[in-house]
């Protein structure tokens, strides 16, 4: 199992995942990329009409291995 930092982009606002969360596979990763962003928005929406939603997958290493957004 592999660790990565899903880190999100709000509006411009950074919030950096310290603690990071253990994938078994990139499938796993991207699902919960999107369980994050649909959660997050969901939460959002009631307070304003133009949203924008970054999150940023590190791997262990740094690397950044996924990017994915809503607008």
């Amino acid at each position: 199992m592999a660790l990565y930092y899903f880190d999100v982009d709000d509006n411009g606002t950074f919030y950096p995942d310290d603690e990071g969360t253990e994938c078994d596979t990139f499938d796993q990763v991207k699902e919960e990329a999107t369980r994050a962003l649909v959660e997050i928005i969901k939460d959002s929406l009631p307070y304003g009409d133009r949203h924008k939603l970054v999150i940023k997958v590190r791997e262990d290493g740094g690397a950044i291995v996924l990017r994915a957004s809503i607008i």
